[in-house]
C-alpha cells in the first residue's frame, strides 16, 4: 500500500510545480495532506513519527525485552495478525535510498 507519494505522474502538470531528478523521475515541490475527519491524516503522521523514533532508538539494549509499540489496523480482520510495514524512499544528493522494516509487537519480522 502506498500511503504517500510525491512522484509527479500527470502529464498535464504545471512544470513550475515539479523538479526533475532525471528524464524518468519528476517530483512535486510540495504536497499537502487533507481529507475528511477520521480519514487517516493523523495516523499517517503518527506512523512517520513512530518510524523515525524506532530507527533512532531500536538498537538500544534496554529495549531488547520491551514490546514494540506498533498498532494494528483495527478495521480489518484480514490484517489483524499481520505485521505492520514501514518504508520510506528518498533522494539525497542524487542518490536514492530505501529503508523499511516489518514489525509486530514482539519482534522485527524483516
Amino acid at each position: 500500500m502506498v500511503a504517500a507519494n510525491l512522484v509527479a505522474k500527470d502529464k498535464e502538470i504545471d512544470e513550475n510545480n515539479v523538479f526533475a531528478i532525471d528524464d524518468d523521475l519528476k517530483l512535486l515541490k510540495s504536497a499537502a495532506i487533507y481529507g475528511a475527519n477520521a480519514s487517516g491524516k493523523s495516523n499517517l503522521t503518527k506512523a512517520l513519527g513512530f518510524m523515525k523514533w524506532f530507527m533512532i532508538n531500536s538498537s538500544q539494549e534496554t529495549q531488547s525485552t520491551e514490546k514494540i509499540a506498533v498498532e494494528r489496523f483495527q478495521l480489518s480482520t484480514e490484517t489483524e495478525d499481520q505485521p505492520s510495514f514501514f518504508e520510506i524512499i528518498f533522494l539525497l544528493d542524487g542518490q536514492q535510498y530505501r529503508y523499511g522494516f516489518e514489525a509486530n509487537t514482539d519482534k522485527i519480522v524483516s
